[in-house]
């Protein structure tokens, strides 16, 4: 299995509190390849990691992350008492260690996510991913280098169109597909790897089917809460 990907889905968040620096923190520990995480924005413009605008599912409070600023942010803990991370504090912990999948969640913050990544010199170490294909254009259009990965999450009409889709995606030189894994077939993995693209479905928690997957499909690497799950 040597270069297959682990990579730690919300940090290792199946042992750790989601998007919170313990299950970020965690996911080193536990030596995975790569740290994934969703980039929301602040009122007041700074990028906080959480999976939903909404934070009612992370805290005991309501409301939205873009309709906060930062400090009101603050005042609210994760249910776990951490407070939500930044995208910086992120970056401050990862740099040198792990590398980091930044799924683009907010509208109008792509030249935002790779301006701090550039000032942190970080570029080579971050991942940004997208199920819309504009936000990755526009990040290409901020910088040649910045490394890309698209989502999908229902195969069918990008199988149809699979040909048409790799051209795209090899011309914006994505790094990798990250679709959801009930829908991995043996043709999406061998078109893309025609083009040098990496196969990395989400979200998987059973060793056994990820094994399976390396086996009848080739897949590349793989999206888990467990970032041990093949050591055990």
């Amino acid at each position: 299995m040597k270069g297959f990907i682990i990579i730690a889905h919300r940090g290792a968040s199946g042992y750790e509190f989601e998007n919170s620096i313990s299950a970020f923190k965690k996911a080193i520990e536990l030596k995975a390849d790569m740290i994934e995480t969703d980039a929301q924005i602040t009122q007041d413009g700074t990028i906080i990691l959480n999976h939903d605008n909404g934070i009612k599912k992370t805290t005991n409070e309501k409301g939205f992350i873009s309709r906060l600023t930062l400090n009101e942010i603050k005042k609210i803990p994760l249910k776990n008492g951490e407070i939500m991370p930044t995208y910086q504090d992120l970056l401050d912990l990862c740099k040198g260690k792990i590398e980091i999948n930044l799924e683009i969640k907010a509208r109008r913050v792509e030249k935002l996510v790779t301006d701090i990544t550039l000032k942190n010199d970080m570029l080579k170490e971050v991942v940004f991913s997208s199920f819309s294909l504009k936000t990755l254009k526009k990040i290409r259009e901020y910088n040649d280098d910045a490394r890309l990965a698209y989502l999908i999450i229902i195969q069918g009409s990008f199988i149809a169109r699979l040909n048409y889709w790799m051209k795209k995606l090899s011309e914006l030189k994505v790094e990798s597909i990250n679709p959801f894994h009930m829908f991995i077939s043996s043709k999406l993995v061998k078109e893309a790897h025609k083009k040098d693209i990496s196969i990395y479905p989400w979200t998987i928690n059973d060793s056994t089917k990820i094994r399976n997957l390396i086996e009848e499909k080739n897949i590349d690497g793989v999206f888990t809460d467990y970032p041990d799950i093949l050591n055990k």
